[in-house]
């Protein structure tokens, strides 16, 4: 009888710890709601470069997001020198590079990327930017006087757009 019983009260606790499975049960979350999980990430990459000879404010396209993704910019870097003498340290009072993103309902988003009170300026930042199918990333440099050279570049990744 103890040994009936010691093997009743095995079964019961191998039972309490055993996966359990529902038969029948429908598959997917409750209610039978359909699930959109993004899976596919891309990495981005792009790059935009401008002589300007005094043309400032200058705005250039840098990238369209492709339908059916979203675009997230999460870092950028740049460089404004001066077009004639590239290793120069010149005065040039609040000159910017900046990105943007012109959305197809007209807003926009402005993160400076560089900026500074003489050339050359160069640098960068860790930023979330971001960007919905068919938005137009665009290039900015603000302020310049003179004939100067610049270039931007961004990294960032995809996601599916649901």
């Amino acid at each position: 009888m103890k040994r009936l019983t010691i093997l009743g009260i095995i079964v019961c606790v191998g039972l309490l710890f055993a996966p359990a499975a529902v038969i029948g049960a429908p598959a997917g979350p409750p209610g039978g709601l359909d699930v959109n999980v993004v899976t596919a990430i891309e990495p981005v990459y792009a790059y935009a470069g401008a002589f300007l000879d005094r043309s400032c404010p200058f705005n250039e396209e840098v990238y369209t997001v492709p339908d059916g993704k979203f675009l997230i910019i999460e870092d950028a870097s740049g460089r404004i020198n001066s077009y004639s003498t590239p290793n120069a340290i010149l005065p040039v009072p609040g000159v910017s590079l900046s990105l943007y993103v012109l959305s197809d309902v007209g807003t926009s988003m402005k993160v400076i990327v560089v900026g500074g009170n003489e050339l050359p300026i160069t640098g960068g930042r860790p930023l979330r930017l971001y960007a919905g199918p068919g938005d137009i990333v665009k290039l900015t440099v603000e302020g310049c006087d003179q004939n100067v050279s610049s270039d931007v570049q961004f990294t960032g990744q995809f996601i599916n757009a649901p």
